[in-house]
């Protein structure tokens, strides 16, 4: 009887390392809990002032790219202004809550931002509520999520199930519940996906912020930032945010004007229209 019993027990031994191993469902947890750990990661930082270089990718230029001094500033949770003040172009962005504002060359262009601004976004908003409506109002579904991987990190995904990159999401470390890649389909015919890429974070403050930000547009690396110094700050003067004020300051004003039958000086020229352009 007991050799009976060893030989079915040796049995069962054998058939179970025979059998495949039957595969592990991933915990995939819901988008508001990743929202709600990914305001937490940002940590408790209340302001910060930015000194970046943006780098513009252009085969005009001569050297293949323009390089900009950019000066930012975040009050969390919802103030932003961005300042460059070059030679080639002078240009204020402010975002104050649902409204913005973008002065080029000392004149009001547009009470928006660009594409290119918005990368702002989830390192700005710092609750999970005005995340889940921020994600709604990019067209991302967060009913979706799913789990991927990111070169060697595994990450949440909201929006999409991973591999699936034809939609509107948000890529987050699982580890760490940092943004990693917002991707962003839009209905511009020549410009049919815009990715923004979340790099190299670093311990700031009270909190984390990334060194590099990388955008490609239909996958080609367009622009860049790399920061050159982040200094957390006790206050920030709230009138640099005043957008009213930056109206009345820049209505009417107007900069320099070049005639559309004018001859451009050189290429570099025709690449800085483009780029004013881009950035309204």
């Amino acid at each position: 009887m007991k050799d009976a019993l060893k030989y079915v027990t040796l049995l069962l031994i054998y058939l179970t390392h025979l059998l495949p191993p039957t595969p592990a469902a991933a915990y995939v947890p819901q988008s508001g809990h990743i929202l709600q750990l990914m305001a937490a990661a940002q940590g408790e930082t209340k302001h910060l002032k930015i000194n970046q270089r943006l780098k513009v990718f252009d085969p005009l230029a001569d050297s293949g790219e323009i390089a900009l001094a950019e000066t930012v500033h975040y009050s969390f949770p919802n103030r932003f202004r961005s300042d460059i003040n070059a030679e080639s172009i002078q240009r204020v962005h402010v975002a104050a809550g649902q409204a913005a504002l973008t002065v080029i060359d000392h004149r009001v262009v547009a009470e928006t931002g660009s594409l290119f601004d918005r990368y702002k976004d989830p390192l700005l908003i710092r609750s999970r509520p005005l995340l889940e409506k921020w994600l709604l109002a990019q067209g991302i579904d967060t009913r979706i999520t799913s789990v991927g991987r990111y070169n060697d990190t595994l990450t949440f995904i909201i929006g999409a199930q991973y591999p699936d990159e034809s939609v509107s999401q948000v890529w987050v470390d699982k580890a760490t519940f940092r943004p990693l890649r917002w991707l962003i389909k839009t209905d511009e015919p020549l410009v049919r996906e815009f990715e923004i890429r979340y790099l190299q974070w670093q311990a700031i403050g009270n909190g984390w912020y990334p060194w590099k930000v990388e955008f490609y547009e239909n996958q080609m690396l367009v622009r860049q930032i790399e920061v050159r110094l982040v200094s957390p700050e006790n206050k920030i003067a709230p009138e640099i945010y005043d957008i009213t004020a930056l109206k009345q300051q820049y209505s009417g004003a107007a900069g320099p004007q070049i005639p559309e039958d004018e001859p451009r000086v050189n290429e570099v020229q025709d690449t800085i229209d483009s780029f004013k352009k881009r950035f309204k």
